[in-house]
């Protein structure tokens, strides 16, 4: 199971998660990255990880990146050439591209090759490597996406009719762990502080939202590059006393189990395993129908509210739809919904596509 780094993301957890339902399945498995060790308690002693090294050797992204494509190759034809494995499943572009051509030069016909879409296709975060990547998922025998949207996506960036098996992530937290809760009035939101996750367009629909309700708070949890810009927002907005940023937080069940209801922003998502997380705790999901897991999750509004991307007034009417109306939303309904996407639901999903000869 091939991910660039372990140094944080949903698509890399996903791997160490299935690693742990894999194992229980009597699989011998093995993680490969470039570096990072963020998920290293989760992951079970007998998984085996092989690393480049333990952290990053440069500060510079680029830097780092050149460095996992010049250097990640040697690992992968040790593990294609010398161990020969039944089953090489890789997951984010950068791992798909460097697995799929390291195994056609180096790998063994009983070598299953496996690669999984853990976002939707966006032009502008490919670049140069559109033609490659094209390439790979036009030609490639055995794709996973975690959502009916991002298949899709690639379905259209290919041209082409391919075939894409759809299994979403196993997200699901069935943590029964007692822990205090937060009294006050308050909406989550958890996620990186970057673009994508569109958290101007949530600030300014909270804002709309606390004209109702004055003592309402948001907590958002997660760090970012537009953490400054995100502050600034909040003092224009004068939602200081209302908005609270939590920074990273390693388990955010304690801000999960009192909150009103989640809130995603995002302009676009893979899956959005933040919103299966809040839905384990029961809370109703008010989410942009952003192209991606929402959606597919949601049922079409069944379990929260979808409104329309980049409008802070839909969002806005939609927060306050879920909090005037919360017997809408009964929290069995939500959890067992959230159940779907369980570790042993999806890792089963995952072996029939990968045993499937």
């Amino acid at each position: 199971m091939y991910v660039p780094t372990l140094v944080g993301g949903g698509a890399e957890k996903v791997f160490v998660l299935l690693s742990k339902y894999f194992l229980t399945q009597g699989y011998d498995v093995t993680i490969l990255c470039a570096y990072g060790n963020v998920y290293q308690e989760i992951i079970p002693s007998k998984v085996k990880v092989m690393r480049l090294c333990k952290k990053s050797p440069f500060k510079n992204k680029k830097l780092n990146l050149l460095f996992r494509l010049l250097c990640m190759p040697f690992l992968l034809l040790k593990v294609l050439v010398i161990h020969k494995p039944n089953f090489f499943m890789a997951t984010v572009h950068e791992a798909n591209l460097l697995s799929y051509f390291c195994y056609k030069i180096f790998g063994s016909k009983k070598t299953k090759l496996i690669i999984r879409l853990a976002n939707i296709f966006e032009p502008a975060t490919i670049g140069k490597l559109s033609a490659p990547l094209k390439y790979v998922i036009s030609n490639s025998k055995y794709l996973i996406a975690n959502s009916p949207d991002t298949a899709h996506s690639y379905i259209q960036f290919v041209g082409k009719k391919i075939d894409i098996n759809i299994i979403g992530n196993p997200a699901y937290n069935n943590s029964k762990k007692e822990e205090e809760v937060i009294s006050d009035n308050y909406l989550i939101a958890v996620g990186r502080l970057e673009p994508q996750k569109n958290y101007i367009l949530m600030l300014e629909a909270f804002h709309l939202v606390i004209k109702k309700y004055p003592d309402l708070k948001l907590f958002i949890l997660g760090t970012g590059s537009l953490e400054s810009e995100i502050i600034s927002n909040i003092k224009s907005l004068n939602l200081v006393e209302n908005v609270e940023l939590k920074g990273f937080v390693k388990n955010p069940s304690f801000y999960y189990k009192n909150a009103k209801a989640f809130i995603l922003s995002s302009d676009f998502e893979g899956f959005g395993n933040v919103i299966i997380e809040a839905m384990s705790h029961g809370l109703p999901v008010i989410s942009a129908k952003c192209p991606g897991g929402p959606n597919f999750i949601l049922n079409r509004s069944e379990f929260g509210e979808l409104c329309e991307v980049k409008n802070p007034k839909a969002m806005a009417t939609a927060i306050l739809r879920v909090l005037n109306n919360p017997e809408k939303y009964p929290k069995e309904a939500i959890i067992k919904r959230a159940k779907d996407f369980s570790l042993e639901k999806i890792g089963e999903e995952y072996l029939r596509v990968i045993t499937d000869s």
